[in-house]
């Protein structure tokens, strides 16, 4: 018996090592649905407190846009997720060879000293708005599997859904903001 629980440990070992390295090699993933927020309709809107302690209503948000409007990247993300980290970096850096694509966060259960670390420790600064009830993720479909971004256009339309900011994620994200131009 004591073999048999030896083999079934040294499996999930295995299992668990292939899984980390897999982790390492994934393609960014998108979907045409994520709950309520479907491609090709309007993001729901939503309101929240920023860092600041003021209102944020995406309706604004969206409609008074400085020119030229290219769009923007709204991320779902938290201190906890290791991946926020990496795909936050990538889309700083997408950002700075697009402007006119704006950057607004979303920052799941957590509290406003905890959001303000992570961001700083990361060098991001953008709108963040404070979900420490995880309403407004939840109208966007997101739950706890982070990060969540969405690339909506000028126009306030979902243009892609990422539900996995893979090693490609930086080319894949340029790729697609490149598509909202023409």
């Amino acid at each position: 018996m004591p073999m048999l629980r030896i083999f079934f440990l040294m499996l999930c070992i295995g299992l668990a090592a292939h899984d980390v390295q897999a982790a390492g090699n994934q393609k960014t993933a998108t979907v045409d649905t994520l709950g309520p927020v479907q491609t090709g309709q309007p993001m729901p809107t939503f309101v929240g407190y920023d860092l600041n302690d003021e209102m944020l209503r995406w309706k604004n948000f969206i409609a008074e846009a400085p020119e030229p409007n290219r769009g923007v990247i709204v991320s779902v993300f938290a201190s906890w997720c290791g991946p926020c980290k990496v795909g936050l970096t990538n889309i700083d850096a997408v950002l700075k060879r697009n402007p006119g694509v704006r950057l607004l966060l979303v920052n799941l259960q957590e509290d406003k000293p905890k959001a303000v670390r992570f961001l700083k420790d990361i060098g991001i600064s953008a709108p963040t708005i404070l979900d420490q009830y995880g309403k407004i993720s939840e109208r966007m479909g997101v739950g706890r599997e982070l990060p969540r971004t969405f690339l909506v256009g000028a126009d306030g339309r979902v243009q892609r859904i990422y539900t996995v900011e893979g090693e490609d994620f930086e080319a894949v994200l340029e790729r697609d903001i490149q598509s909202l131009r023409q």
